[in-house]
This record gives structure tokens, C-alpha cells and sequence, in this order.
């Protein structure tokens, strides 16, 4: 194998070695290798072999991995859920050289957005139904299918860490689905299009499910409850050369699924896209990811997919609980579950109270006038004036 790229002597230009690309593989390393090796491994290599003796390595990671290798500097390059890249842009400054247009049911979609359903014969119809819910999403760090849910109830007042008796994480996005279907959940997240994949799979029907807090009127062909993200990004770390940012940027957004030259074409079939384009603005997700304390303005530093303690944030007036109390005792193999992790402070319970005593002293003191506007309470209670 050729050297990595990253290992040559500092101010050579990179030819004749190896380029890392790491990509967060929510799916799982085999499904992520089926739909985009053809383009970060097997495109990219065969377009800049001969000429610049480039070869192209596409290495799945999970949300962990996503973090810690890039800031290593193990990768050259990373694609990532919009959320994460822009913590690690934040965090390691990452720069993006292209976006993904994706392909969904005959579109080509330069957005999503998260989905906030119920099975259709419940009783939960509306956000306040959440109050009594059990809800699942897919992760702490699941864009699609957590955060934008996560900041939209913000929004609409609802505190997803101090309103929802129960939130469990499955960890996959197509077992949320089966689950509301099967009424193991009352309500769960997923991302835009995620349910109509389902369908295509004839693992569903939409028959099952309403949306809670659909939006509509903005000519999108999918039902949602949330605002929209820009779609996943690619960028290169701080140590690779321009040159081979420009190199990959115009590799990618050269791919159309609808070119009649099949070298464009099958990689942009197999990763289930329509094409690449050029770097969407991601800093707008800084103010959500702010909103919902994932990522921290002092540190400058976001949370971890294995952060779940930590990610519980609880607002003025209630308290986290311990580790203890916080993780629910019957949850299923394979989730996470959280009950209540946020406890109520009690009001406050100070009380004046006040005893007459004979003194006999009187300096200046009109004791007439004290007397008649002295009033002892036969009992006073919190937070009275007595």
C-alpha cells in the first residue's frame, strides 16, 4: 500500500500516497461501504491515480470515532451529519469543500428535516400530548432523528428533558418506526423520508402514522415537523493542501446521477444521490445546537455521542438527577432509556415568624401605635406575608 499522504515530509506535495476519508456511518461499516465507496473509494482513486498517484481510502466510523479522529488528525477528510461536522468545523477548524444534493423518491434535495409522529389510531395528536408520552429517537447526537425535534419543542415550550415522563434511544432509525408500529413507543423521531423508505420496503404503510406538528406550505415532498438542515457536507482537515481540496471538490460535484457517462453516474446511483454542489452555510446550526446545550460557548467544544449524562441538561429551578435515577431500570436490550432525568427544585420554605415579649423599655417607640397595627397570624405559610 502506498504511504498516507498526511506522513510525507512537511511542504510536499501530496502524489503517490494515501488519502483517508472518514464518513459517520449511521447505518452500520457494510452499508456505508455499499453506497459510498464507490465514490469516496473507488471514483476518486481511478479519477487521480494516474495522474497524481492519489489513491483514496473511505474508513466508517461512529459518532465517537467522527470526533476523535479528526481530532488526531487521523483522516484527511470527513463527511458528516451537518450537526457534527459543524462542531468539529467549530472545534477543529474544518473546512467544507462540497454538499450533498440527495435523491429521494424522484428529488433532488439540497435539505431535510426531522419528523415528529404517532401511530394514527393514539391519543397523542399534538405537542402538548408529549407531556404523557413515551418518546424514542435515535441518539444524543442524531441530527434528523433528536436534535432538530429536540430544539422545535424548545421552542414551542416544551422541554424534552423535563416535560417527557420517558425518552429511549434505539439507536436506529428503522426500529423507531417499527416500534411506534408496534406500540413498544407512544411517539417517535426520525428523519424526513425515513418512514417513506420504509414503505418502499413494503415494511410499512404511512396508514399507521400521523405527524404531529406537520409543516407544510414550502412545496417540500416530504411531511415534517421540524425547520430544515442544509444536507451532509464534506470537508478537509486543517493539514491538507488546498490543491487537494480543490481536487476533490471538483471530482465530486462533477457526479449526476442522470450523466450518460457511467463513470458520473454509478457512483451517484449506488450512494442513492443526485449529485454534489457547492458548499451550503452550516453556521445557522450553531444557534440550535446552542439552544438545546449540545455544544458548549465556552469551551467550544460539543457533546459526544457517549455523553449521555452529561447531555442532560436541566433548566433553572430543576436539578439532574444521579446516574442512578436517571437511567430507567426496565429498559430493553440494545437501548438507552431515560426517566425523568430532571428533578423539580421545591419552592422555598422560609418562614418569619415573630413572638410579643414584655420589655420595658420604651425609648421613643410610640407603644400605642405598635399595638394597634400588630397582627399575629394564627398560622402562616410559605411564601404569604403573615
Amino acid at each position: 500500500a502506498k504511504p498516507l499522504c498526511r506522513d510525507l515530509s512537511s511542504g510536499s506535495d501530496w502524489q503517490d500516497c494515501r488519502v483517508l476519508i472518514g464518513g459517520l456511518a449511521i447505518q452500520g461499516a457494510e452499508a456505508f461501504n455499499a453506497a459510498l465507496g464507490p465514490t469516496f473509494q473507488d471514483y476518486l482513486t481511478n479519477t487521480y491515480n494516474d495522474t497524481y498517484g492519489l489513491e483514496f481510502e473511505a474508513l466508517p466510523l461512529n459518532f465517537d470515532q467522527n470526533f476523535a479522529l479528526v481530532g488526531s488528525g487521523e483522516v484527511d477528510f470527513i463527511y458528516s451529519n451537518p450537526a457534527a461536522y459543524t462542531c468539529m468545523a467549530v472545534e477543529f477548524e474544518v473546512q467544507t469543500v462540497a454538499s450533498l444534493v440527495n435523491f429521494r423518491k424522484g428529488f433532488a434535495l439540497g435539505k431535510f428535516a426531522g419528523v415528529i409522529f404517532a401511530r394514527a389510531d393514539s391519543e397523542f395528536r399534538t405537542v402538548e400530548d408529549l407531556r404523557r408520552a413515551h418518546v424514542e429517537a435515535v441518539s444524543i447526537s442524531g441530527l434528523g432523528a433528536m436534535q432538530l425535534q429536540q430544539a422545535e419543542l424548545l421552542a414551542q415550550g416544551l422541554d424534552i428533558m423535563t416535560d417527557v415522563p420517558r425518552l429511549t434511544f434505539a439507536f436506529n432509525q428503522n426500529k423507531i418506526v417499527q416500534d411506534v408500529q408496534d406500540g413498544l413507543a407512544d411517539v417517535g423521531f426520525v428523519r424526513t423520508d425515513l418512514i417513506d423508505r420504509n414503505v418502499a420496503a413494503n415494511k410499512t404503510s404511512w396508514d399507521y402514522f400521523r405527524v404531529i406538528g406537520e409543516m407544510s406550505g414550502d412545496g417540500f415532498p416530504f411531511a415534517h415537523s421540524t425547520a430544515f438542515t442544509p444536507e451532509w457536507p464534506i470537508g478537509g482537515l486543517k493539514h491538507v493542501p488546498d490543491q487537494i481540496r480543490e481536487l476533490v471538490a471538483r471530482a465530486l460535484m462533477s457526479l449526476d446521477r442522470f450523466s450518460s457517462d457511467p463513470t458520473l453516474s454509478e457512483p451517484a446511483i449506488k450512494g442513492n444521490f443526485a449529485s454534489w454542489t457547492t458548499p451550503n452555510n452550516y453556521l445557522g446550526l450553531l444557534d440550535m445546537l446552542l439552544s438545546i446545550r449540545y455544544l458548549d460557548p465556552v469551551q467550544r467544544r460539543c457533546l459526544r455521542s457517549s455523553d449521555e449524562y452529561n447531555a442532560i441538561y436541566c433548566p433553572p429551578g430543576w436539578v439532574k438527577k444521579s446516574p442512578e435515577q436517571v437511567f430507567c431500570p426496565d429498559c430493553r436490550e440494545g437501548y438507552s432509556c431515560l426517566c425523568s432525568p430532571c428533578a423539580k427544585l421545591r419552592d422555598p420554605e422560609y418562614v418569619l415568624k415573630a413572638e410579643l415579649i414584655t420589655t420595658s423599655w420604651k425609648g421613643n417607640v410610640d407603644l400605642e401605635k405598635v399595638e394597634n397595627s400588630t397582627f399575629v397570624a394564627e398560622s402562616c405559610e410559605r411564601m404569604t406575608l403573615c
